[in-house]
Parts: C-alpha cells; sequence; structure tokens
C-alpha cells in the first residue's frame, strides 16, 4: 500500500511526462487496432465475395470472336471454365448534365447467368432476353437518384437507346471500377459498370454471335505464366488486344495494393510507437531510480529485498502500458468504424462491417506489455546491483574532458554563456541527447513524408493532365479510323483550334525470358497537346526510331540507352527487335512511347488514329460534346477539367488524414522533447537555482534549456532530410504496379512545413518548462543534501 501511493505521488509529480507515454503508446495502438480490424473485415469481404460471386482467374480483351470458337481455350489442358462477354463503354443521356457519363456495359446470360463475375443482386428483379433492361451499379443508381422502373437513356452506335433500370448490382470484377489507366479516380455519377442481357448487346452493337471479352479459371496446379503462351497462341487470330492474371485485374490490383499497405501499416506502426514509448519510460525510471537512491537504501535496510523494489519500479512501467494499451485498443475500435464508412466510399465491395477483433485486442495488449516490462526492467535493474549502504550514498561526480566544440575556438568564443552550457550538457548527456535527436529526425520525417503526399498526388494526376496531356478534349474512338479524314472533319468544327490524332496499340515486351504486356503510344513528333516530361518537368523529344520507355519498364527488364527489346503485338505482321532510344519517368499507367511517322511505318499501314485530342476555344466545350454526342465511332467524349474535378472529390476526404498524421507527428516530437526538458531539468535543479541565486531571470536561465532544444531541433531536421528521402524510396518500391508509381518528390515547402511543426513542438514544451524554471524554490533545492 505505501509503495503503491509512492508511485501514484511519482507519477503526478510527472504526470505530463506519464501522459506523454501514454498518448505515444495509445496512437500506436489506435493505428495497429483500427488498421487490423479494417483490413480483416475487408479481406474477408473481398475473399467471400470473389469465392460467392466467382472472380475468373484470368481475362482477355480480343478485337471480336466467335462465341462459338471459345471451345478452342477450353481445350487448352489447365483452363478450366471460359466465358466470353461483350464489354464496352457506352455513354448515358443526360441533357441536363453536362458531364461524360460512361458505363462500362457488360453482357449478361439471362438463361444461365454469367459463369464468372456474377453480378450480386442487391435490389430489383431479374432482367429479361430480348429486352431493354439493365442492372446498374448501385453507386452510379445512388448518385442520380434513379429508381427501379425508371428509363434510363444511353447512345450505343449513335442511337439513344431507352433502357428500363431493374435492378442494382456489385461484382467481383469492379469493386474499384477503372474506366482506364490515366483515368484511375472516377465520381460513381460517371463512370460505373452496368449489365444488359447478351441478346439484346449484341443487337444493339451488330455484334451477332460475337464476345469482345473473356474470362476464364486455371485448374489446381496448373497457373497462368505456365498457360499464357498457349492462350497467346489461341487468341492472336482474333486481334488479341490484352492478357493478364487477376493480379493484373486494375480492380483487384488496386484493392490489393490497399490491403497490403494495410496489414503492413498495422504490423509496423506499433511497432515504432511502442519502441519510442519503451526509450522514453527507460530514460524516465532511470532518473527516478538514480533519485531516489537515498529511498531504495532504506527500503533495503527495512528488509525490502531487491526484486521487491525492483518489481516496485517497473510497476511504474506496467501501469503506463496497461493504461496506454488500454486507451488506444478503445480509440482504435471507435476509430475502425469511421475509416470503414472511407472504405465503404471507394469499393463496391457487400458486406463491408466492423467485427470487434478479440485478437488484435489481446495482441496489442500484449505487445504494450511487453515493451513496458522491457522498460521497466532496462531502467531499474541498476537496483540488482545497489546494497543499502551504497544506496544512501549519492554517486560520485563525473568528470568531462573538453567537448568538441571547446577546441574549436572561433566557435566556441562567439557563444554567450547560455550557449556554452547548452553545448556542454548536450555532449556531457550524450544518450539524452541521441534520443532526442532521433525523436526529431523521426517527428521531423513522418510530417515531411505526410506533408509530400500533396505533391506526390499532383505529380501523379494534376501533372498528368496539365503537363503531359495538355489538350482539352479526347475522342474515344471505338473503331481506329483514318487520321486525314477525321482531321478534316474537325477543321470545320467551330470551337476546335487544334486536333491531333493519338495511337495505341497493345504489344507484348519479352527479354531475358521475362515478357509483359503494354500499349505503346504513337504521338505526332510535333505534338502539341501531348508531352513527355523528366523528372524536372521539362519536354522530353520523341526519338524518330525506337522506343521511349518508362523507368519502371527499364529497372524491370533490366534495359538502359540503346539497348535492343523484342515486340510483338498483334497489329504487327511479326516481332520486331527495337532500340531503347529514351528511358523517362513515368507515374500513371506504364506505356511505351513511340513516333507516330515511325509506328505507322512499322505497321505497314496508312495514318490511323485510336483517339482524337482536342485544344478547344473557351465556351465551346459543350457544344463539341453534344456535336460528338451521338457519334456512330466516338464512345465517350473525355474532358480534362472534369476529370481534374473528379480527382480533387475523389482525394478530398484523404486530406484531413494527412494533417491529423502531421498532427501526431508533432505530438510526438513534443512528448520527447518535453521528457527530456523534463529529466534536465531535475538532474539540474541545483545548477537552475544557483543562477537564480546570482541574479539570473528564469528566462536567462530558460536560455539554457532552450537553446540547447534549439540545436538539437535544427540539427535533427537538417538530418531528417535525408531519413525523408530514404522513408520515400521505400514507400516508392512497395507501391509500384502496372497502374501507378509512386513518385518521389520532395519539394522545399514540404520540409519547411516540417521545420515548423518541430519549431511549435519546442515552443510548446518551452512554455511548460519556463513555468517549472519560475516555480522552482530556490530555498528548498539549495538545501538538499549535494
Amino acid at each position: 500500500m505505501v509503495l503503491r501511493k509512492k508511485m501514484i505521488r511519482d507519477m503526478m509529480e510527472n504526470k505530463l511526462a506519464y501522459l506523454s507515454c501514454i498518448l505515444i503508446i495509445s496512437i500506436g495502438l489506435m493505428t495497429s487496432v483500427a488498421m487490423g480490424m479494417i483490413s480483416q473485415d475487408l479481406i474477408y469481404a473481398k475473399d467471400t465475395f470473389y469465392e460467392d460471386y466467382a472472380f475468373a482467374d484470368a481475362f482477355a480483351t480480343v478485337t471480336a470472336m466467335p462465341k462459338t470458337d471459345l471451345k478452342a481455350i477450353e481445350g487448352i489442358e489447365g483452363i478450366d471454365m471460359v466465358e466470353g462477354r461483350l464489354v464496352y463503354d457506352i455513354r448515358v443521356y443526360m441533357p441536363d448534365d453536362n458531364e461524360s457519363i460512361t458505363l462500362r456495359m457488360v453482357s449478361y446470360d439471362t438463361s444461365d447467368g454469367n459463369l464468372l463475375n456474377q453480378p450480386y443482386l442487391l435490389e430489383g428483379s431479374p432482367i429479361e432476353s430480348s429486352k431493354k433492361q439493365i442492372w446498374l451499379g448501385v453507386k452510379f443508381y445512388e448518385a442520380h437518384e434513379l429508381s427501379l422502373g425508371d428509363t434510363l437513356p444511353c447512345i450505343i452506335g449513335g442511337n439513344k437507346v431507352n433502357f428500363e433500370v431493374m435492378g442494382t448490382v456489385q461484382t467481383p470484377e469492379f469493386v474499384f471500377p477503372v474506366q482506364s489507366e490515366t483515368i484511375l479516380m472516377q465520381e460513381a455519377k460517371n463512370f460505373d459498370i452496368a449489365f444488359v442481357p447478351y441478346d439484346m448487346m449484341e443487337k444493339l452493337l451488330n455484334k451477332p454471335g460475337m464476345v469482345n471479352d473473356i474470362a476464364f479459371t486455371i485448374k489446381p496446379g496448373y497457373d497462368f505464366d505456365s498457360l499464357e503462351d498457349q492462350i497467346k497462341n489461341k487468341l492472336y487470330p482474333y486481334g488479341l488486344i490484352k492478357l493478364f492474371d487477376k493480379e493484373d485485374q486494375p480492380s483487384n490490383l488496386l484493392l490489393e495494393e490497399e490491403l497490403n499497405g494495410l496489414v503492413e501499416v498495422s504490423s509496423s506502426m506499433p511497432i515504432i510507437f511502442l519502441t519510442i514509448s519503451t526509450v522514453i519510460l527507460y530514460i524516465m525510471l532511470r532518473r527516478l531510480v538514480e533519485q531516489q537512491r537515498g529511498y531504495i537504501g532504506v527500503l533495503k535496510a527495512f528488509g525490502y529485498t531487491k526484486k521487491e523494489v525492483m518489481g516496485h519500479y517497473i510497476t511504474y512501467a506496467l501501469v503506463i502500458g496497461i493504461v496506454g494499451g488500454l486507451t488506444g485498443s478503445a480509440l482504435g475500435i471507435a476509430l475502425a468504424y469511421p475509416m470503414m464508412m472511407l472504405y465503404e466510399f471507394f469499393f463496391n465491395l457487400p458486406g463491408l462491417e466492423v467485427h470487434f477483433s478479440l485478437y488484435h485486442f489481446i495482441y496489442s495488449m500484449v505487445l504494450a506489455l511487453i515493451f513496458s516490462l522491457v522498460a521497466g526492467y532496462s531502467g531499474s535493474r541498476k537496483i540488482l546491483k545497489l546494497n543499502p549502504a551504497e544506496a544512501m550514498h549519492r554517486p560520485a561526480p563525473k568528470f568531462h574532458n573538453k567537448t568538441v566544440v571547446e577546441r574549436i575556438t572561433v566557435v566556441w568564443e562567439a557563444l554567450n554563456v547560455q550557449g556554452k552550457m547548452a553545448v556542454r550538457n548536450i555532449f556531457r548527456n550524450k544518450g539524452r541527447s541521441a534520443f532526442t535527436l532521433i525523436g526529431i529526425i523521426f517527428s521531423f520525417s513522418i510530417m515531411a513524408t505526410m506533408f509530400s503526399f500533396v505533391d506526390m498526388m499532383d505529380l501523379m494526376f494534376i501533372n498528368q493532365y496539365t503537363k503531359i496531356e495538355k489538350y482539352d478534349m479526347k475522342l474515344e474512338l471505338a473503331i481506329p479510323a483514318n487520321v486525314n479524314d477525321i482531321l478534316s472533319e474537325l477543321e470545320h468544327t467551330d470551337g476546335v483550334q487544334l486536333a491531333e490524332p493519338l495511337v495505341m496499340i497493345p504489344s507484348t515486351l519479352e527479354n531475358r525470358g521475362m515478357d509483359e504486356d503494354y500499349v505503346i503510344y504513337g504521338i505526332p513528333s510535333d505534338s502539341q497537346l501531348y508531352s513527355v516530361v523528366d523528372s524536372k518537368e521539362k519536354t522530353v523529344q520523341i526519338p524518330s526510331t525506337g522506343l521511349m520507355i518508362p523507368e519502371r519498364v527499364a529497372e524491370d527488364f533490366g534495359l538502359d540507352l540503346g539497348d535492343d527489346i523484342y515486340v510483338e503485338s498483334p497489329f504487327l505482321d511479326e516481332g520486331k527487335m527495337l532500340v531503347v532510344k529514351a528511358i523517362v519517368p513515368q507515374y500513371l499507367g506504364a506505356n511505351l512511347y513511340m513516333d507516330s511517322e515511325y509506328l505507322y511505318d512499322l505497321l505497314r499501314t496508312p495514318e490511323f488514329a485510336s483517339s482524337i485530342m482536342l485544344k478547344v476555344e473557351d465556351g465551346y466545350e459543350d457544344i463539341i460534346k453534344d456535336k460528338f454526342y451521338d457519334a456512330t465511332n466516338v464512345l465517350y467524349v473525355q474532358e480534362k477539367e472534369e476529370i481534374l474535378e473528379n480527382f480533387e472529390e475523389m482525394v478530398g476526404p484523404f486530406l484531413p488524414m494527412i494533417y491529423v498524421y502531421g498532427g501526431i507527428a508533432v505530438l510526438i516530437a513534443f512528448a520527447i522533447i518535453y521528457t527530456a526538458s523534463i529529466i534536465s531539468l531535475s538532474e539540474r535543479k541545483r545548477e537552475f537555482a544557483s543562477m537564480r541565486v546570482l541574479g539570473m531571470h528564469p528566462r536567462e536561465v530558460m536560455n539554457v534549456l532552450s537553446t540547447e532544444q534549439w540545436i538539437l531541433g535544427v540539427v535533427g531536421a537538417v538530418l531528417g532530410i535525408p531519413v525523408t528521402y530514404w522513408m520515400l524510396d521505400a514507400m516508392s518500391s512497395v507501391y509500384q504496379n502496372d497502374i501507378f508509381t509512386l513518385p518521389t518528390v520532395l519539394k522545399p515547402k514540404v520540409f519547411m512545413l516540417a521545420f515548423i511543426g518541430i519549431l511549435v513542438a519546442i515552443f510548446l514544451v518551452q512554455r511548460y518548462v519556463f513555468k517549472k524554471i519560475k516555480a522552482l524554490d530556490i530555498v528548498e533545492v539549495l538545501k538538499e543534501r549535494e
């Protein structure tokens, strides 16, 4: 009971320092519990949805293929089920809405239902054969405030077709709908999935008995890589455009990336925060034991064993660990609910609910207790070596040599008295100084990394549509068309200031036994509407011959400038060896670039275009959209401003999270600097009291501590710069796939913001510490026995 009261009294004397430890433990465990529970529920929802609704193992897109020829693929040993579908992007006709609205229409077998990637009917009734009925993605349906039985007009083949809305669906193939590699984020009101009876779709598209999209599953014991060549050989005659397994399926790829990130963060974050709290606790307990040597001697003299005394001090750490563990777990459970709502906003997964996870709760508590025990034992083990008589004496003072700075006369003479005392204290307490410095580096790096996310997103998306794709509008063609015919028509279109063709052909790169599918972009050499830029955002001229490839492709294939690489494409008569003429950074997609004239020569075809880029006079956007709204060969009209607005609306909910993490980093810096300052203050009470007796104002005394903090703060911020680069490089290597590459961009303003965060933490600490210095009882302090 006596020891318990003593512990409470000790803790109350330094309650802010102990609360800092609890705060850091709580933040780490809150993140761990929330993300652990979320990832567990997301993985369960994904696996269940994929299994129940038969998510395919691989996908292929072809120009056109008779449905009856699917048997050729079924005959490949290792292929289990095969299903062919018609999949086309169609425009929704909403004259009152100025935005481009597109649905990815997928055919549905009304007799047997789709075998693979089955739609999950949330509400409504079945669609019937040969009827113009449609199931809509639930988010599109909700965004447009539609009702069952409503009519939805769409433009197919240049004609307006009215569909009856029969229900809302979700499908494992479009958990995260992606329109294209360069349009990763679309609001559901502008792009979503839809299902229409196959026989109605083949009639409207004039594709009787044809499919253009194939999904298949693979038997156990086989894998996609071993079957890929056989499948390609079967599909090449049908104009194979792309072939990929479910790992590269855009929706699944983005979902898996998010899940992997959640699992990584939930497992690594608590370790980082608990390590920080362990070091703080260790330093505090070691100092407490040193201060209470006399008490320890008395306790031992009264018969308390070493283990009992040590157990008393370990209890300090255990109490902090338990309180921090419980607080962090409770906050994590509470945080999981709003986080899940955020995921519901982005992912179309049924059954997204938060379930309490006993495993994550116990795991967090066990982690908190283990780290607290380590801190408690390490900080108090010195007690085991003390006998009562020795404990009742203060330790002999240490003697220190001159510091490195003292030997540099010019610098040393430039310092005032407070500066000299601060420098000496930094070097004489190397452990505590190193701890403070590491804490500042860590906090600075977290803040800089978090704040750099805004620039990263800008570089990935905003720069893509301002520095690279500089057109105002793009007409995506359903079928490649002759360039001269299109351009001559556009020349007479009011509001079109400039029109340029863009060619896109599917291709496969092969090198050193490795092969990957990419899209080759053919761009006019004098293009004003599409530029490729380097890391400094300067335009890079597309070479007149050879290939321009992204850095990630060069790295994956081990390619350098001047190397040859084998390229295949269904548009080429035979494979070609092409020279790598340029390597450029690319953050959105992984496309290869080629001069369009050179591409036409390779293909031995007249000039054609897959899409047309337009520069449009202000005020003519809607007129041009209306003009091409029902054009037969225009799949959809893409307006750059809409894409950018959609992007800003989609990333908007994430921005507050960036500043929350920045605020947490400031709190960590505050906790570390405050703890180090309180310990320093308790060790140097007599020194500070003596200064006061000699006539120094509390502010002048405070300057000794504050100078020390400013020096460590500035040095920590400088050392935090390379650490931030290292952290971003590590993140970039993790978040790198066929859809996007996380850029490692760090602008000076990011470091400035992080430095301001450190200054704020130091300023707040100094306010608290100054109050303690002012409150020092000089007489009592000087009466204490040396």
